[in-house]
């Protein structure tokens, strides 16, 4: 994160959006080489992995990785079998782990071998904090692994294969267990595992999102259905005659998907191919017949298949579908959480790279060869394999140039005095270097105050020293942030919110108008506080936990991970509320009270 420092000691170059891009990129050949680079992945830090094989690929044998670090390509890893490359580069953040029995973590410096701990496995996944998960053989079956950023632990240690494990924000982990009858769910919320299911039928393919929501596949005895696991039972999406159930080739689209607002996309293969999505209360028809699908965390979906205008390339936006494209031959869609959309495409002689910025689709690549298998990051920049000369693949890269205007106000973020909201006028009031439309001008900003890029402030707040002010965060009006108060990044604090000494709140946090945190308190990230709630002294809000309106939290609680706590509720002190647990509206806890799942 790029801070500046209000003193006037350092003044930090604005970070470019990916949510409203100019149409102006700049595009690199990474590689040169007489090998065959491809199936590039790109990291949040900018860093590009690929995988390489000696010319003719043949998508067999063995394969080496190599990495850009935004100067020049290293190797990286060398000797994966064929098979090991099925399961590709999964990433998250700064983070990228593959399949090997060394279980490898690479986090943008340094290899770890996490296998080496004795416990090798493969198709590990990792989160954005880097904690990785895999299916690791324990000398008599396949069990469960997590390392937790420090350590591997073994999660499970029965007498069956647990496997398919999926990871969230949190480090809660979803995966198939055999229980010596048929394939059950499985969930380690953070504390203990839950068994989700516990039936005659075959339980597959689940999938987990930031909110410790899960879905998965399920055998109902007739065909194969949706299914979702809500934080306290388990809902049966899909009750139909055809199969809900895709089964996909070698580096085709993952079904179901989960966003982290609970959302549920899946194909059907046994109804053709078609694409449905849950949100929650209906499932909807995205299309009648969907090649290659992707959702982001915000629920957004795109798809390459057919739609109600034709052919093309879809987008659904959250509200409505949205044609990108209407050649007919996308495919291989990708969104990321600001919901670009980069694909490939044919231009009527063969493959080029295509993307949608939020407002228009502009043409990245026009040339005489194959263009494939583009991915995008949060930030807007794009990697694919391009087969130069048709001799053997090259990795290539294309980013936004520094030219933006994120909030389209017809000034460039360089000389923008407030690049996330729109002020043509650029109104300054009071010469802060802060337009007024971002930083009210009745709000003082103390010499030592950290403030993030693209920070929203409302009049009448009133900060005090030492704060810190992370990058996106958006402050309402009449707020009170005392001395030590650390806010992370995209954090929301509502109207009239009162926040004591040296609370320190982590990035994604939410609180509604008209609360208020005593000092010393400790919220997560990613936690949703309701409005009018009052959190004592000493609390400790665990990541992906929830309040509801008007309760009141005494002094020296904790409430773990992803637990939610209802409205108009009294939590007396010193009490527990362990991960997962739902406390109902209208609960009175005496103090010193201690609730965990079973």
């Amino acid at each position: 994160m790029k801070m500046t420092t209000v003193s006037g000691v350092l003044l930090g170059l604005f970070l470019w959006s990916s949510t409203c891009l100019a149409q102006s990129y700049s595009l690199q050949q990474l590689t040169d080489n007489d090998s065959s680079d491809f199936l590039p992945e790109i990291l949040e830090s900018g860093q590009v992995i690929w995988l390489n094989q000696p010319p003719p690929l043949q998508y067999e044998g063995e394969t080496d990785l190599y990495y850009w670090d935004g100067t020049a390509v290293h190797p990286l890893f060398s000797g994966l079998g064929w098979d090991e490359t099925l399961n590709r580069i999964r990433t998250s953040g700064s983070y990228a782990v593959w399949d090997s029995n060394e279980v490898p973590l690479w986090d943008g410096a340094s290899l770890t071998l996490l296998g080496d701990s004795g416990f090798p496995g493969g198709f590990p996944q990792v989160n954005e904090s880097g904690q990785v998960v895999w299916s690791g053989y324990d000398g008599s079956d396949f069990e469960i692994f997590l390392w937790d950023g420090s350590a591997v632990r073994q999660l499970t240690d029965n007498e069956y294969d647990d496997q398919e494990p999926r990871i969230n924000a949190s480090g809660q982990v979803v995966w198939v267990g055999y229980d010596g009858n048929d394939n059950e769910i499985f969930l380690w919320d953070g504390s203990g595992i839950r068994k989700l299911t516990d039936n005659t039928s075959l339980d597959s393919r689940a999938v987990i999102n930031a909110a410790g929501q899960a879905a998965w596949e399920g055998f109902d005895g007739n065909d194969t259905e949706i299914y979702f696991w809500n934080g306290s039972s388990v809902v049966q999406v899909t009750d139909n005659s055809f199969s809900d159930s895709f089964i996909s080739d070698y580096g085709g689209p993952e079904s179901p998907q989960i966003s982290d607002g609970g959302d549920v996309l899946w194909l059907a293969s046994g109804a053709e191919d078609q694409l449905y999505l849950w949100d929650g209360t209906s499932v909807m028809l995205l299309s009648e017949n969907a090649s290659d699908i992707d959702m982001n965390p915000s629920g957004q979906v795109a798809w390459a298949g057919a739609g109600p205008s034709g052919p093309g390339i879809y987008l659904w936006d959250g509200a409505a579908t949205v044609r990108l494209h209407d050649t007919g031959t996308g495919d291989w869609p990708r969104i990321n959480a600001g919901g670009q959309v980069v694909w490939t495409e044919r231009d009527g002689s063969d493959y080029e790279i295509f993307l949608w910025d939020g407002s228009s689709v502009t043409q990245l690549t026009d040339n005489d060869y194959q263009d494939l298998s583009p991915q995008i990051n949060d930030a807007g920049e794009i990697v694919w394999q391009g087969a130069v000369g048709g001799a053997d693949h090259e990795i290539f890269l294309a980013g936004p140039s520094v030219d933006l205007d994120r909030d389209k106000d017809g000034i460039l973020d360089a000389a923008d005095n407030c690049p996330t909201v729109a002020n043509p006028e650029q109104t300054d009031s009071n010469n802060d270097g802060y337009g007024d439309a971002c930083i009210a001008p009745d709000v003082f900003l103390p010499g030592d105050l950290e403030l993030g890029e693209g920070v929203v402030i409302g009049t009448g707040a009133s900060i005090s020293k030492g704060v810190h002010i992370g990058d996106g965060t958006v402050i309402g009006v009449q707020v009170d942030l005392s001395q030590g108060v650390r806010l992370g990044d995209d954090v929301v604090i509502g109207d009239r919110v009162s926040i004591d000494r040296n609370v320190s709140i982590a990035d994604g946090v939410t609180i509604g108008e008209g609360s208020s945190i005593d000092q010393g308190v400790v919220i997560e990230a990613n936690v949703v506080i309701g409005s009018r709630v009052e959190i004592d002294k000493g609390v400790r809000i665990e990541s992906g936990a929830a309040v509801g309106d008007a309760t009141l939290i005494d002094r020296d609680v904790e409430i773990g991970p992803n637990a939610v706590i209802g409205g108009n509720c009294l939590i007396g002190s010193e009490s527990f509320i362990g991960a997962g647990f739902v406390v109902e509206d209208d609960t009175d806890l005496e103090s010193g009270t201690r609730l965990e799942l079973p």
